[in-house]
Formats: C-alpha cells, structure tokens, sequence
C-alpha cells in the first residue's frame, strides 16, 4: 500500500518517501542513538510480551474484540480483513499464519527489507500465530493510506483446488456486477477461484496487473467504489485524488516502484517464492 500524511511540518513528498523507505530518511526520525535505542525498546517490548507465552496470543487476540482504541491508538486501515490490533503506538498485532511469519523472518536477512514493515517476533499456537509488526502510519498525524494490490494473479495455487462452493462470494459479485453470476451459480455458491477470477477480470488487475483495493484519506471525501476503477482514467482520477492534486509527489512513486522492481529482479528470494 501507499502512504501519505503529515508529521511536524514535514513535506508531502518527504512524508510519502518515508512510508516507502522509512529506513533512509534519517531526518524523519530521532537521531542514530536515539533511533537505535527505539528499535532495541520495540524489540524488547515485543520480545517481552512474546516470552509471555501462549498465555500472551490469547490475551492479545482479545484487544480487538473487547478494547476499542482511543484516537490516538486508533488503527488506519484502508482495506483488507481485520486482523489487525494495537500492542503499543507502533507495534501491531496481526493474525496471521505460518508462511506469512516465515516470509517475514525471512525477508529480513534480504535487501527485500527495506520495502516491508519492521518484523520483530511471533508467537503461535495449533494453527494460530500472531505477527508483531511496524505500524508505519504510527509517526504522522494526519495518515493518509491507499491499498494496492500487486500482480496479475492474486490467488493462491492452492486455491486451484479448493471447490469448495460459497454463496457469500456470489454475493460479492453481485454487489459488483448483477449480471455477473449464473442462476446455478446463484443456488449453489461458487468456488474461491471463481471469484478471484472474476475480481481481476471486473479490475484493473488483468490489464495494468494492480489494482486499488481501499483508500482512506484524512478529511474524508468522495471516491467511487475502488472495485469499479478498470480504466487509466480511473485509476489516474484515483491517485490525483488520493494525493489531492501534489503531481510532483508522482515521479518519486515512479523511482520507487523502479526501486523494488529491480530489488524483486536481483532478489533470489523472490525468485523462490
């Protein structure tokens, strides 16, 4: 995803560098003693409540259910499932799996690094396992986030074979597209597959391989339906929208995008996922 906001004065455009590679810009964060001693405080703090054990992932699990957050700790997501809850201001929580975890863990020996949130620890238990991660909207006040999905396939090979029917994604669909599902497929529900397929047929994802999948900006305001933006047009209304006209901020995603695509290209990791 993409993030922009304000933060003590600072730029746009350094405020949107700094979402991207927060890891570069010394001058969006304490001092190098400073900056080291947070890292060392967040990792220990996470460590700490992972050493807790399993008693931990429960407790954990629960503050999203049973504490809503004041504003200050409030969570700015823009789209996704809710996964998501707050250990700290700029530690989060999220609920997660196994492969997920290990790409984390992983990542973090790669010069992938720089591209993803700050992975401290994980714990688990059965088939649960919670992630505690980077917020990175936690240093401004006024976030702005667009969700971005990557890729001209967004389904998993193990999705292929899951038939299993479900009249939940039909009605997705429909919300979408009335026309988009048949009188068969209305009784009975469709498989996962189905669904993807259809996403990406209905969004910009099989054309121009990404796709707006939430905004939020700070203020508010009217954007349509992100399933609906299929054109150029659209998905340049989108982004002006988003970045509420700061054209200049446009070439340093272009750099950035530049940036983690040759990263991905020498990135033997990638290679292998």
């Amino acid at each position: 995803g993409a993030a922009c906001g304000s933060h003590s004065g600072l730029a746009a455009d350094e405020s949107l560098r700094a979402h991207f590679f927060p890891q570069h810009f010394s001058n969006l964060r304490p001092s190098a003693s400073e900056s080291t001693a947070a890292v060392s405080n967040a990792e220990s703090e996470a460590s700490e409540s992972v050493s807790n054990g399993e008693r931990a992932l429960e407790e954990d699990l629960l503050v999203k259910e049973n504490h809503r957050p004041s504003s200050q700790m409030a969570l700015i997501q823009a789209a996704g499932h809710g996964m998501f809850a707050r250990l700290s201001e700029d530690i989060l929580l999220k609920e997660s799996s196994r492969s997920e975890r290990d790409a984390y863990a992983t990542l973090n020996t790669t010069g992938l690094r720089r591209f993803v949130p700050d992975y401290y620890d994980a714990v688990s238990r059965g088939g649960q396992v919670l992630l505690y991660i980077e917020d990175l909207t936690a240093r401004f006040a006024s976030p702005c986030v667009m969700d971005i999905k990557m890729g001209t396939r967004t389904f998993l090979e193990s999705e292929v074979d899951n038939k299993r029917l479900r009249l939940d994604l039909v009605e997705k669909m429909l919300r979408v597209d009335q026309t988009a599902a048949t009188a068969e497929e209305r009784v009975n529900g469709v498989s996962k597959l189905r669904y993807m397929q259809f996403r990406e047929m209905k969004s910009s994802t099989s054309r121009f391989g990404w796709r707006v999948e939430g905004v939020r900006r700070h203020g508010g305001g009217a954007l349509p339906d992100c399933k609906a933006l299929r054109s150029r047009e659209q998905l340049e209304g989108a982004l002006r929208w988003f970045l509420q006209d700061r054209i200049e901020i446009w070439d340093q995603f272009l750099e950035q995008l530049s940036s983690l695509r040759e990263a991905l290209e020498a990135s033997e990791w990638f290679g292998s996922h």
